[in-house]
């Protein structure tokens, strides 16, 4: 039976810049490595939040990305 372990979670945080000469929407993004495996939604969102809190532009979308190694 096949096995997963995680190898990283990352932290992407996308930010609003506003729109385009024809309406459509611009973002940018942010990715933070190394967050710790033990970390709750409620902790990241908090970090998050502070992060977020020392940009200028205005944070859209929070992605917590987990990536697992595939063991046979």
């Amino acid at each position: 039976m096949a096995t997963s372990d995680l190898k990283s979670i990352k932290l992407r945080m996308i930010y609003d810049n506003g729109v385009d000469e024809n309406g459509k929407p611009l973002s940018s993004s942010k990715t933070y490595s190394n967050i710790n495996y033990a970390s709750t939604p409620d902790e990241i969102l908090q970090a998050a939040q502070a992060v977020a809190g020392l940009s200028s532009r205005p944070l859209m979308l929070i992605e917590k990305n987990d990536s697992y190694g595939i063991n046979a």
